[in-house]
């Protein structure tokens, strides 16, 4: 989901006392379900369509259900993925968490340092990936 809409629905529904002029297509813009929904309308699949929300495990997640919806014969075929909007108002949330690391903010590209001894937080990104699982 977009947190720039979430944030600027809040905002709009502030300044103006009413939700009205927040527009139709924000609540597609944030749900967790619009890229599921919007690939299953596009390439008109039919069959078990939901998203799932774990966090950065959500792939991961996604995957590991596809596959036992495969194995338990429910499909024979499954989309299974995830992605992330990433805008400075999530980085923003992470940031006052302490959970982004700082330290070698003058050179990006080693900042990324899960398993070093100097880590010191997560290096934010947004991205998207989705595997085609299907039955052998």
């Amino acid at each position: 989901p977009s947190t720039r809409t979430i944030v600027e629905a809040a905002e709009t529904t502030l300044k103006n006392g009413s939700p009205k002029r927040i527009g139709p297509f924000a609540v597609p813009k944030a749900m967790s379900s619009t890229a599921s929904a919007t690939l299953a309308t596009w390439f008109k699949i039919h069959g078990v369509n939901y998203s799932i929300s774990s966090a950065c495990s959500t792939s991961a997640h996604c995957i590991g259900n596809g596959y036992e919806l495969i194995q338990w014969g429910k499909q024979d075929m499954v989309f299974a993925g995830g992605h992330e909007d990433l805008d400075w108002t999530m980085s923003d949330l992470f940031d006052a968490m302490g959970a982004m690391s700082s330290k070698f903010n003058d050179r990006a590209s080693a900042a990324s340092r899960a398993y070093d001894v100097d880590r010191d937080g997560f290096v934010i990104a947004g991205g998207a990936g989705v595997l085609v699982l299907e039955e052998l």
